[in-house]
């Protein structure tokens, strides 16, 4: 069930109105049930504590699925940003003139299908189980509104809209409002799909004899639409808020009104004859990792072929032999399938929260019996004492969350990044099958770079230029072999690489960590045999590549929106890492260094760069002169290095002969 909440009177009233359908093919939701889903457009005043009450109070409940804020003042954008990253999930919202409206996803997940938005309009967080497409917008003057279609089952048109009242600040005038609503509606009645509106438009329609109220519903009757609300949603008694569809179309079933206590509106509940999508089942491959004895594994490891017989093996003989290590894992925790239900998570939902709002519930039903003052304000005092547990229990989870990550900038950035939502569902484009797309983003980032290349080596030659890059300066110096690397530096070199683990390693980094000082002198022979014949195993060359959006505004139907990231096995990313330390010390030893990169540089990076770059505007400007910044941007540079030149400029190998 889809529901509409408007906020309500502190007078305590509660209303409910039947709508009569005559469609018998279409069977209500019934209120409150597992398949309910709740639109409820709620206004707000302009405080930030009201903002996240709102989240709150629907953050554990099922009565609000989706809750739209047709008026959410805020004094800042930062404030405003911060408040929309603060709450659990918005999906949209709509920078304007007057004010935001955002849409609250609560307790059923639902997705974005992500448009090309600016700042104004971002996606907040993807959900998983509704269909939701956002719809171009204009701007219009005198109103703001957020345009939604629901496409799971049926095509739904959702729009929400707050019409702030004319007065001498805003310049604003009723006859602008007319003029631009009724453009409005004449594109949007002719649009696919069932229509709903649903809103604050600031006439007092309980006074049917109000020129201007009698000026909005002629003008809706001339488009044929349908309003339903009666009754008082504001404290002042007058009915503001709205909720208008086609009058052929019978999906409301019903609405109440009732109080929230966080707004002088009222909530308006509304009932869609539309059935909610269930929850999202996603099918895994599983291994029971934590049921593994890990005592019994280690004798196993430490007892396997490999062990008992690096010394004498080849290069890729030890490493065919590595890669068995997972028959050992196989035996020990068996891949198994799972299905397994996406649902929303609230870690910080506490036991004592649950039990304060079991009293608010109560509380709430003894005063709907007897409708006394006294039952009233133990209600609202109930309901301002959850609200209060529910932000210092919030407080709580993020602060340990921040404390515990706090030594680790990773860690760090990575859990305020959960705080804030700012992680997205992958998407990928529209294919037949998993297989076809891994093909197609294959052939996809192959031609990109044979294009590329393709068009550097054309334009040289209708420039007639043969050797772009001058030959490499002798060098004085001489690297003519690697050095063994020894266990003790294998250990200080896993603490310089991110503890991940790929899916083609043979144990995941959670196993490799309880066993990895008996097979020490394995990945150290691994290194030591690969330096000295200065070859990787292909085995070791494999990568699975994950294409990622490169913006996240970006459309995931197109493959140039995505960039490859590659993840290589751990013992490759070892062999890499030994190379580039020596690499490294030989360079700075040496001073051969180039003297403004900052890339793979110790003790430099993107800061250090910018800084520079600063520091000579800075003295440019100083002494008068004028200052030209020219930034490039290199497509696929690092995809499109002519390795064979490189390795010309740096000839050494194995046997010392250069």
């Amino acid at each position: 069930m889809l529901t509409t909440s408007t906020p309500i009177s502190s007078s305590g009233t509660n209303k409910t109105k039947e709508v009569s359908n005559s469609n018998p093919h279409i069977n209500p939701v019934v209120v409150r049930t597992a398949n309910d889903a709740c639109f409820t457009p709620i206004k707000v005043p302009d405080n930030t504590e009201t903002f996240m009450a709102i989240d709150q109070s629907c953050e554990k409940t099922s009565h609000h699925d989706l809750v739209p804020l047709p008026k959410s003042i805020n004094h800042s954008q930062e404030e405003l940003t911060l408040q929309r990253q603060s709450c659990s999930s918005y999906l949209h919202d709509r920078g304007q003139q007057f004010r935001s409206i955002p849409v609250r996803i609560t307790h059923r997940p639902l997705p974005v299908n992500p448009e090309k938005v600016n700042k104004h309009r971002r996606a907040y967080r993807s959900q998983e189980s509704l269909n939701i497409k956002r719809n171009v917008q204009e701007v219009f003057r005198s109103f703001e509104y957020l345009d939604s279609s629901f496409l799971n089952f049926l095509h739904i048109r959702i729009i929400v809209v707050y019409r702030p009242p004319p007065s001498s600040a805003n310049s604003l005038t009723s006859t602008l409002f007319f003029e631009e609503f009724s453009s409005f509606l004449e594109g949007i009645i002719v649009s696919p799909g069932q229509l709903l509106i649903a809103g604050d438009f600031n006439f007092h329609l309980d006074n049917p004899n109000d020129p201007l109220t009698k000026r909005f519903v002629d003008l809706l009757a001339s488009f044929d639409l349908k309003q339903y609300i009666s009754g008082s949603t504001h404290a002042s008694g007058h009915t503001l808020d709205l909720i208008i569809t086609r009058s052929e179309e019978n999906i409301v079933n019903h609405y109440n009104i009732f109080d929230p206590l966080i707004s002088d509106h009222s909530v308006v509940h509304l009932q869609l004859l539309i059935r909610k999508p269930k929850f999202v089942k996603k099918h895994l491959l599983l291994r029971n990792l934590r049921a593994v004895n890990i005592h019994k594994f280690k004798t196993d490891v430490l007892n396997s072929f490999l062990l008992k017989n690096f010394t004498t093996m080849d290069l890729v003989s030890l490493v065919n032999e590595y890669d068995c290590l997972h028959t050992i894992l196989d035996n020990h925790a068996p891949i198994k399938s799972r299905e397994i239900t996406l649902r929303p998570k609230a870690p910080w939902y506490t036991n004592e929260i649950n039990d304060k709002k079991r009293i608010w519930r109560q509380l709430e039903r003894k005063w709907h019996k007897t409708r006394t003052n006294a039952d009233w304000n133990r209600y609202k005092q109930q309901c301002y004492a959850v609200n209060k547990l529910i932000d210092s229990s919030k407080s709580a989870y993020s602060t340990d969350l921040i404390n515990n990550g706090s030594s680790d900038q990773k860690t760090l950035f990575k859990t305020v990044s959960n705080l804030l939502h700012t992680n997205t569902i992958i998407r990928y484009p529209s294919s037949p099958d998993p297989m076809s797309l891994a093909n197609s983003f294959s052939d996809f980032f192959t031609q990109k770079i044979v294009k590329i290349r393709g068009d550097i080596e054309n334009e040289l030659l209708s420039k007639n230029i043969e050797n772009p890059i001058p030959d490499a300066d002798s060098c004085p110096y001489e690297f003519h072999t690697f050095r063994e690397v020894g266990k003790d530096e294998v250990l200080h070199l896993i603490q310089r690489i991110a503890t991940k683990s790929c899916s083609l390693d043979p144990l995941p980094v959670v196993m490799l960590n309880h066993c990895f000082k008996d097979i020490l002198p394995v990945v150290a022979r691994i290194i030591n045999l690969s330096l000295e014949s200065g070859t990787m195993p292909d085995s070791l060359k494999i990568a699975v590549v994950q294409p990622l959006l490169k913006k996240y505004n970006l459309s995931y139907e197109e493959f140039c929106s995505f960039r490859p990231i590659s993840n290589l096995k751990f013992v490759s990313k070892f062999i890499e890492k030994a190379v580039a330390v020596q690499l490294t010390d030989y360079l700075t030893e040496n001073h051969l260094h180039e003297k403004f990169q900052s890339a793979y540089k110790p003790c430099h990076s993107t800061e250090t760069a910018l800084l520079r770059v600063q520091n000579d505007i800075l003295q440019a400007l100083d002494n008068g002169d004028s200052v030209i910044l020219v930034l490039l941007d290199l497509s696929a540079a690092f995809d499109t290095v002519d390795h064979l030149r490189g390795l010309s400029t740096l000839i050494f190998d194995h046997t010392g002969q250069n």
